[in-house]
C-alpha cells in the first residue's frame, strides 16, 4: 500500500476518535524504514493544549483499530504527541487563530522572488493569508503554503 492510500486510510479512522475527544489533527507522518511503517500522530486540543495521558488514550484507541482493520498489513509502530510550543501551522484555521504573531512561512511556489518570508499575520480568508512584511500587507495563497511555525 502507498503512502497517499495509508494516508487516506488512517485520517478516515483518526478523525472520530479525536472528534470523541474533542482533539485536532496537526499533522500525519508516514515513514517508511527498513522492515516497519513509522506513523506519527501531532494532536492538539484548540485553545486548552493536549496532555500525555490522552495522548496515550489516542495511541490506544488507534492501535486497536489498526489492528482490529488490519490498516497496516506491515510492522507500524504509532506515535502520537502533542505539537508543542514549535507547532506547525499548515491550515487555515492554524494561521486564523495566531492573528498579530510573527510567523516563518515556507512556500511550494515563490512568491515576489522568495520561498520563504517572515511577517506577522494580519488576515487569514478562505484562500490567502496576508502578512505584513517589512510594513506591506504581501498575500500568500494557502495552497503554496507547505508549512508555517511562530517565531518567538
Amino acid at each position: 500500500m502507498d503512502n497517499q492510500v495509508l494516508n487516506e486510510r488512517l485520517q478516515q479512522v483518526i478523525a472520530p476518535v479525536l472528534e470523541d475527544l474533542r482533539a485536532e489533527l496537526v499533522e500525519l507522518d508516514l515513514v517508511r524504514t527498513s522492515g516497519q511503517i513509522i506513523v506519527r500522530l501531532l494532536v492538539d486540543k484548540p485553545g486548552v493544549g493536549i496532555n500525555l495521558d490522552e495522548c496515550a488514550l489516542i495511541n490506544r484507541r488507534l492501535g486497536d483499530i489498526v489492528e482490529e482493520q488490519n490498516i497496516i498489513p506491515d510492522r507500524y509502530v504509532l506515535e502520537v504527541s502533542s505539537p508543542g510550543i514549535d507547532r506547525p501551522l499548515k491550515a487555515k484555521n492554524d494561521f486564523a487563530r495566531n492573528p498579530g504573531k510573527l510567523v516563518k512561512l515556507f512556500l511550494r511556489e515563490p512568491v515576489n522572488g522568495k520561498i520563504e518570508w517572515d511577517g506577522i499575520i494580519r488576515n487569514v480568508t478562505e484562500a490567502e493569508i496576508f502578512v505584513e512584511i517589512e510594513g506591506q500587507a504581501v498575500a500568500v495563497p494557502l495552497s503554496i503554503i507547505s508549512k508555517g511555525k511562530l517565531l518567538f
